[in-house]
């Protein structure tokens, strides 16, 4: 049926009985609350309540994700850099000792082996780490340490194409509820370009055989500035990853500011007012769910890339 002034008068007188009907039921739950009676009659008070009900919960449900998000989730991301930046700081420093190495001015070259060695005990430390019962750069894998790489021998070839095995996690990446429809997507993964570059390098370079000058620790420097380079853009993607969530506290937090005061106009108001107060609630509630249903069609990881 097409809507019009009547009908509109119609809902609005209808919804003021609605109101009046609810005032007169919530006297009589309060006189049988303290009378020790259980109240049952709760879905008598009319379909208009539903409104303040919806209120109440999505702004309990947002404040659950506020606090959340300001722990958990800023925790994980906080998590996920500082592991990149310390494998960024292993890759810097085994590059200042290729450079060292490879000019011919060392003069202890089997010290250089160690430190080559220690490297690559560090990066398999760092990508083992654990934030909570998960690893950090194993994918949804809890029970295997994503980082082996006792299974690749020292002093790989530099030449030769194959595909370090050394990644015992998954491609599945963790998503981590941040929104009523939305979830942050925790897509670093060790088997990243980045560090098999770097591993790729360090096995190169723990060759016994290698000598001040030899043309593989080149390889070995190229694939080093690469790792690190690509290492920076991974900081920069958790970085923008992290402005995204502030982002979305500030408007969460906007939100229960804008449910409390909608909450507020409701129940302090009169019988008419409050009547005119749902009728408009609930068409700014319909026409706010049918663009979050659009927008959530769009997750902050799809929006951060």
């Amino acid at each position: 049926m097409a809507g019009g002034m009547i009908g509109d008068a119609y809902l609005h007188s209808k919804n003021v009985k609605d109101l009046f009907d609810r005032k007169n039921l919530m006297h009589k739950a309060k006189d049988q609350a303290s009378s020790g009676v259980k109240y049952t009659k709760g879905r008598e008070l009319g379909g208009q309540v539903v409104i303040t009900k919806t209120l109440q919960n999505e702004k309990k449900s947002l404040e659950g994700f506020i606090a959340n998000n300001k722990t958990s989730v800023k925790n994980r991301l906080g998590a996920e850099e500082n592991v990149i930046r310390n494998i960024q700081k292993i890759a810097e420093s085994f590059k200042e000792s290729l450079v060292l190495f490879s000019d011919g001015t060392a003069k202890d070259p089997n010290s250089f082996l160690v430190g080559f060695k220690q490297h690559m005990k560090s990066i398999e430390h760092e990508g083992n780490t654990k934030v909570g019962d998960s690893y950090i750069l194993g994918g949804t894998i809890t029970d295997v340490p994503p980082f082996d790489l006792s299974e690749i021998s020292d002093g790989l070839d530099p030449g030769s194409n194959v595909t370090l095995d050394y990644y015992n996690g998954n491609s599945s990446t963790v998503l981590i509820a941040i929104d009523t429809q939305d979830n942050l997507e925790c897509d670093l993964l060790g088997k990243h370009p980045a560090f098999e570059k770097l591993i790729r390098a360090l096995k190169i370079a723990t060759d016994p055989s290698i000598v001040s000058g030899d043309v593989r620790t080149k390889t070995a420097q190229e694939l080093t500035s690469e790792a690190i380079n690509e290492l920076a853009n991974l900081i920069s993607q958790i970085g923008s990853k992290d402005a995204g969530l502030d982002t979305l506290i500030e408007a969460q937090n906007d939100r229960i500011l804008y449910l409390s005061d909608a909450y507020s106009r409701i129940v302090e108001a009169d019988e008419g007012e409050a009547a005119a107060e749902f009728m408009k609630e609930q068409r700014v509630l319909s026409t706010t769910y049918a663009m979050l249903g659009r927008l959530n069609e769009m997750s902050l990881s799809d929006y951060l890339k």
